[in-house]
């Protein structure tokens, strides 16, 4: 009869075993594929000086530059892209960095080093856009690297994006094993997340930062076992992302080793290109519409829409407003100038709007000046299904599709007034321009289709004590009209 304690030491020394075997196995499929073209360094595959926009791509544990992204039937992803017309304007870098299996290597916060170190180097960092494609623990080394040199996130977020295939995000429980094993710390740190680990660090630094949420962030999982084991779950593979997520029905190792531009997983990261290649260039002002069509001047950041074709509606009267019993007149001299009034409530904030009677298509300029405020949090004002808010207390602000639940809340960098601000919006459907005081903000392209309707004020206040604004001068120029 077998005891308890023998039959756990069995069982124990059986995973360890097939941990051993399992990581082998892996490395020897890894490597055995185009191994003679192995490089042990850095490089492009494709540097074309004309090209703005570059894909970075960067191997996982155990990993190199050529073996990782080569399927069995030779076809090498970066080729693939090389001959795709669809990639034409991206230049191609590869990342290596040194991942034995058993031996000692670098940790994952020192790798992000090494990018650095590579990325510097060769002048890939010039570009001014940047995608990562990662694949396994590579994921974790990019996003360590955005979080150490966070002066390249713009780069990647403004016209790039990440690409996670199979990263173990939240760890993976082969690594805990693997761990005591080797040699490598690489390991260690995909151990399963843990609040004091390098995993937590990363998602706790990642969320924390208005900069690296607002990066679009894509990831697929593997839908197929390992040599029996699911080597990274799809809860942890699709952890952090804020972009489509979806399966890949191939296991941890052939998920990046697509046999041709019909593999699913060639498409997966293709449609992600498209997607971010069409919203990069919808947020870009037409250099080619005339300065005075514009509402950008680009060499002071002045309003200077052309309004003289558009119906102009100046916002005088109470009777001029839906729902107006907190709106209040403030001066019989002073046409424009209301008040708008939050009560007290037990909730999450007190809050008010006020809408306008008149209809006003997606095609449009708006503007209205905040006056001044009391135990106000947050000012809004909406366009067509698009909201630019302005934080009262902090130098903040946002503007997202008024549709979404979610908003990211970028530090402001033109100059806030204590008292008095001014918020505008030019809306041309779904391309929408942002100003604050006068100065262009950011650019937003809506998903969805812009509706006429009415444009609305609104604020969210103190709950205790409820808030008071005061704002003037609302206009709105429609050239539909």
């Amino acid at each position: 009869m077998i005891r308890e304690e023998e039959l756990d030491t069995k069982n124990t020394f059986t995973t360890l075993f097939f941990s051993i075997f399992l990581l082998i196995c892996a490395s020897t499929h890894v490597l055995h594929v185009g191994a003679e073209t192995i490089s042990h360094n850095s490089r492009y595959f494709r540097n074309n000086p004309e090209n703005s926009t570059v894909i970075i791509f960067v191997h996982g544990v155990s990993g190199d530059p050529t073996s990782t992204w080569t399927n069995v039937n030779r076809a090498y992803w970066p080729d693939l892209l090389k001959n795709d017309p669809d990639f034409d304007k991206a230049n191609i870098y590869m990342i290596n960095y040194s991942s034995p299996v058993m031996a000692k290597a670098y940790s994952i916060n020192e790798l992000a080093e090494c990018m650095w170190r590579d990325l510097q180097s060769d002048k890939v960092l010039n570009h001014s856009k940047l995608i990562f494609i990662a694949h396994s623990m590579g994921g974790l080394v990019t996003r360590e690297f955005l979080l150490k040199y966070k002066d390249y996130a713009d780069k990647v977020s403004l016209g790039g994006f990440l690409y996670f295939f199979a990263t173990p995000t939240s760890g993976s429980s082969i690594a805990r094993v693997m761990n005591y094993l080797s040699q490598n710390p690489q390991y260690g740190k995909m151990v399963p997340l843990k609040s004091d680990d390098s995993l937590a660090d990363i998602q706790r630094n990642w969320l924390a930062s208005e900069q690296m949420t607002r990066i679009p962030s894509y990831g697929s999982y593997e839908a197929k076992d390992t040599f029996g084991v699911m080597l990274v779950e799809q809860e942890s593979a699709t952890h952090l992302c804020n972009r489509p997520v979806g399966p890949i029905d191939k296991n941890h190792i052939d998920i990046v080793k697509p046999a041709d531009i019909h593999d699913e997983s060639y498409r997966a990261f293709q449609a992600a290109y498209l997607n971010e290649s069409r919203v990069s260039k919808n947020n870009t002002l037409d250099t080619s519409v005339p300065i005075e069509q514009s509402p950008l001047n680009k060499n002071s950041g002045e309003i200077i829409p052309d309004v003289s074709k558009a119906k102009e509606t100046i916002f005088n009267s109470l009777s001029q407003f839906q729902n107006n019993d907190r709106l209040v007149a403030v001066s019989d001299t002073v046409p424009g100038y209301f008040q708008l009034q939050s009560s007290p409530v037990q909730a999450r904030y007190s809050d008010a709007c006020v809408y306008t009677k008149e209809s006003f298509s997606a095609d449009i300029f708006v503007q209205v000046r905040i006056a001044g405020s009391r135990e106000v949090w947050v000012l809004d004002l909406y366009g067509r299904g698009v909201a630019l808010g302005l934080s009262n207390n902090t130098d903040k602000y946002y503007i997202y599709e008024a549709e979404e639940n979610w908003t990211v809340w970028p530090k402001l960098e033109v100059k806030k007034n204590p008292l008095i601000n001014t918020l505008a919006i030019h809306q041309r459907g779904r391309f929408v321009y942002a100003f604050i005081n006068n100065k262009y903000v950011e650019s937003y392209t809506k998903l969805k289709k812009a509706e006429p309707g009415p444009i609305k004020i609104c604020f969210k206040a103190n709950p205790k004590t409820g808030g008071v604004i005061e704002f003037q001068k609302l206009s709105v120029w429609d050239f539909q009209k």
